[in-house]
């Protein structure tokens, strides 16, 4: 009987061990839990703006102390939240030693996640965690005042506010921008102040483009030839040196790799793929810039990024139900959407490399080209040329513009009749206009870039089977059935544009439509895109009619953007 009690015994004394622990661990829980309870008091279901610097780091610290307080912008869904856009905070989780999860939502299905850490070895009130939260957000009606930089009194950099290894211990100097600071001969601090270009998800396009640029090296080796290396870079070079727009300042690399196929690859961010085979067919160096200038208009106009966004729709109920059924979940329980994001850049970046880009970004780059091409000496022939040994490769490895007929690229003959006949002409600096939302502040600034009347050969396949059919043995949208192409010359008038938000929309707006009055008449131009934009962004659209249309020569009297009722009026910007 000793030797059974015995062991009972045992779990009687684990049982009373248990007990104290856990009578312990509730008593500190119920000394924690109250912070958490009354910073969910003060943030829960108001509304905040999220600040403009919130997204230039993830995280930012209190104080540049060793242990100090920390807060990490989580933007872990598919549809991030954009600095200037009003959120409502939904949950706030955690306890004052642990720190506080702040789960806040906007329109749209956008959202975050906004981690409140507490200094090393201390616990986290709930008044120091607001002011953490504010280093983040700002009340609706807050001003919003960017804080000041900082930098030592001895030191040569200027830091960012809230950074981790400014000035401590010792007297600081404050400048209220960075150009205040370089010109009192302070340089910019490179952990700080990262050298990417202005426009909205930069973070995003960056990744994807690493994405693409993996994609590529993991397909074709990279040549062992310094001397076409440089060649290939120097004459990327002289392209974006003499490019007809504002450049908006990605940093180019330009890269030859191994290959016998005939193709470039144009990585979002910057880097640009040339195989080898492209390069020896290549004649002359203009044909190589114009190859080059094709591909840079596709990182100008931010394609990659573009096709990512449209991606996102469908990408969030996939990536929100993909990870419901692998059990996939963040720490709040839900589904992680941060790794169904993850997923899809690494799907889109593999998939521009395999397919390429869409139709329309196709003819946009091409347009580009032109533009680019009629400042060069030899004009638009090299990029024709070009086109047309492309066509060439193709055909020789059975891939023909029947095939193109079912698939969302254009075929090399119909932009090779765009490349050759369309008539192109960038507008000058007064095609710039501000867009006054209803309390009459300036909104939206948008830049109409080009313009061209395009010539392009819309083809019609024949199938096998009976005559005038277009029922055959099989599918009758298989390219194998395709016996015959006739080709009808269509004609676009095309405008492209960059709309630039001024960091006052409250939402995202969709241009979908654009009206030009000029000397000779209004223009209708729609938007096959439907072009979406955020309240604090960047975005390149392509505005298009099939009537006859011929060059806008004459000054661009107004601008109308119907269906966007967030913009009342438009007025030109000042030269």
């Amino acid at each position: 009987m000793w030797r059974i009690m015995r062991p009972l015994c045992g779990v009687r004394a684990l049982f009373a061990a248990l007990l104290i622990v856990s009578v312990t661990n509730g008593a500190v829980a119920a000394g924690l839990t109250p912070e958490r309870d009354a910073l969910e008091k003060q943030l829960r279901g108001h509304e905040y703006r999220l600040r403009p610097w919130a997204g230039t780091c993830r995280t930012f610290y209190a104080s540049s102390t060793d242990s100090a307080a920390s807060v990490t912008f989580l933007p872990g869904v598919l549809v991030p939240v954009r600095p200037g856009t009003t959120v409502t905070i939904r949950s706030v989780d955690g306890d004052a030693r642990a720190g506080f999860r702040v789960r806040f939502e906007a329109a749209r299905r956008r959202g975050g996640v906004l981690l409140l850490h507490p200094a090393l070895g201390h616990d986290l009130d709930s008044q120091q965690a607001a002011r953490l939260f504010a280093i983040a957000f700002l009340g609706e009606a807050e001003a919003d005042e960017p804080p000041a930089l900082e930098g030592s009194s001895s030191g040569a950099l200027v830091h960012l506010p809230f950074c981790n290894h400014g000035p401590s211990g010792e007297p600081s100097v404050r400048f209220a921008t960075l150009d205040a600071a370089k010109q009192a001969g302070r340089r910019a601090c490179p952990a700080c102040f990262r050298d990417l270009p202005d426009v909205s998800g930069v973070l995003e396009e960056l990744q994807l483009g690493r994405e693409t640029e993996q994609a590529v090296r993991y397909r074709y080796p990279i040549v062992v030839d310094s001397g076409r290396q440089e060649h290939l870079r120097k004459l990327g070079e002289t392209v974006t040196s003499r490019w007809p727009l504002p450049l908006k300042g990605y940093r180019y690399h330009f890269t030859l790799v191994e290959s016998d196929e005939l193709n470039a690859f144009a990585c979002p961010g910057g880097h640009v793929f040339v195989t080898s085979a492209l390069y020896e067919a290549s004649e002359s160096d203009a044909e190589l810039r114009a190859v080059l200038a094709h591909e840079i208009a596709h990182v100008e106009l931010r394609h990659g990024y573009r096709q990512f966004r449209s991606a996102q729709t469908v990408g969030f109920f996939a990536g929100l139900f993909g990870a419901v059924a692998a059990g996939v979940l963040a720490n709040n329980g839900g589904p992680d959407l941060t790794l169904a994001t993850a997923d899809l850049l690494a799907q889109l970046g593999a998939m521009i490399v395999l397919t390429g880009y869409s139709r329309e970004h196709e003819i946009e780059a091409d347009a580009f080209a032109c533009v680019y091409s009629e400042r060069e000496a030899e004009g638009r022939a090299p990029f024709t040329r070009a086109l047309r040994k492309l066509q060439f490769a193709q055909n020789a490895s059975g891939v023909t513009d029947a095939a193109s007929v079912f698939s969302s690229h254009p075929g090399i003959e119909s932009r090779i009749a765009s490349a050759g006949n369309a008539t192109i002409a960038p507008f000058d600096s007064s095609a710039t206009f501000i867009g006054f939302d209803r309390e009459g502040n300036p909104a939206v600034r948008v830049r109409l870039e080009s313009q061209g009347h395009y010539e392009r050969l819309e083809a019609t396949p024949s199938y096998r089977g009976r005559p005038g059919s277009i029922s055959s043995p099989s599918s009758p949208r298989d390219p194998a059935d395709v016996v015959g192409l006739s080709y009808r010359r269509r004609h676009d008038f095309r405008v492209y544009a960059t709309f630039q938000s001024l960091g006052v929309l409250t939402s995202d707006v969709r241009w979908r439509s654009l009206e030009l009055a000029t000397d000779d008449g209004i223009v209708v131009l729609e938007n096959s895109e439907k072009t979406e934009m955020g309240p604090n962004d960047e975005v390149g659209a392509a505005f298009a009619t099939d009537k006859r249309q011929t060059l806008i020569r004459g000054r661009i009297h107004e601008l109308r953007t119907p269906l966007v009722p967030e913009i009342v009026h438009w007025e030109q910007a000042a030269p």
